[in-house]
């Protein structure tokens, strides 16, 4: 088997060949840096048997004639990057990660809004400068007490949920599929959390926090209109997918003080990030981290290449355990 893993200039590339050498040491495995060369990159995967990827596009174009390949590895969560219906077509089967990072992102969020509420980054800049005072940041807020809307209440969202119950938070959350049933005695923390409207929320909300799957219809959910309804100047965070959010609108509703501050993980377009932490307002931007841990990383990696192993060994029942299936095998 021929094995293509691209976007191949971070660390989790090398417990990725590491398991491959070790499990599968007969299989020939190489490589690609991130690049902006598409074109090389499609060629090259079209060569390979087995693919492992998170941010290479697959589309219908490409499924129009995938090669050789016979199955793609998303060493991340969700599809957004594959067209699984052309995959399927094609006869290319396509695998996801479900839950590996739940504990990091949910915990990366809470993080993200308490330094937001309490104003932690003027502190140590003024301190470069100093300036040892209480009162060199802006006056902050108490959390405790305050209303949480989770936009977004699967995995990830009722983690973060759990965790700001335990801060003294009120929750609210909206989500289609909800409210969800408290028969079963781990779900019954659910009685406490009220499903509501998403102009409910706008308006109750103290934090907004986004936990969302993109999809073409949530393509900036959060908008001027979004923001217009938020009557209570509220902390927003997100730790879902950029698209989600019109980075403009977020900008001017932070400039107007219509939201007290914002955590971003994700950003519309990368690139954006030093010009918006330019102006000094209240938000915090970090490198889609949420995700990164040592055990993070290292359950990534070891699925995403299991993931192939059992799919070449013809054993989906371990694949959809721990991963999703999507396609027919070639």
């Amino acid at each position: 088997m021929r094995v293509l893993i691209v976007d191949a200039d971070h660390d989790l590339t090398a417990l990725e060949k590491d398991f491959l050498r070790k499990e599968r040491p007969e299989w020939q495995v190489d490589f690609l840096p991130l690049t902006t060369d598409r074109d090389a990159v499609l060629a090259a995967i079209r060569e390979h048997d087995l693919l492992i990827s998170a941010f290479t596009k697959l589309d219908a174009d490409f499924f129009a004639a995938p090669g050789e390949l016979k199955a793609v590895s998303v060493n991340a969560i969700g599809f957004d990057t594959v067209d699984v219906d052309a995959a399927a077509c094609a006869g290319v089967s396509v695998f996801s990660l479900t839950n590996y990072c739940t504990e990091e992102v949910a915990e990366h969020t809470v993080a993200l809004m308490m330094a937001i509420t309490r104003r932690l980054l003027p502190y140590t800049d003024r301190q470069k400068t100093g300036v040892w005072s209480f009162m060199a940041s802006p006056r902050p807020r108490r959390i405790t007490g305050q209303t949480l809307a989770v936009f977004g209440f699967g995995r990830i969202g009722q983690a973060v949920a759990r965790r700001a119950m335990g801060l003294g938070m009120k929750i609210l959350a909206v989500d289609p599929f909800g409210p969800f049933s408290t028969d079963r005695p781990e779900n019954a923390w659910l009685k406490d959390v009220e499903f509501v409207s998403r102009e409910e929320a706008f308006a109750r909300a103290d934090v907004i926090s986004n936990h969302m799957a993109q999809t073409d219809e949530n393509v900036h959910y959060f908008d001027a209109a979004a923001f217009s309804m938020m009557k209570k100047k509220p902390i927003f965070v997100n730790c879902a997918r950029g698209m989600a959010v019109d980075t403009e609108a977020l900008m001017a509703a932070l400039r107007s003080g219509q939201i007290f501050g914002a955590g971003l993980d994700v950003l519309e377009e990368i690139r954006d990030a030093p010009e918006l932490l330019s102006e000094g307002l209240n938000l915090i931007i970090t490198p889609h981290a949420a995700f990164y841990s040592e055990t993070s990383a290292t359950k990534l990696a070891h699925d995403a290449t299991w993931n192939l192993i059992h799919f070449t060994e013809d054993e989906p029942d371990e694949i959809t355990r721990v991963l999703v299936w999507k396609g027919v095998k070639k």
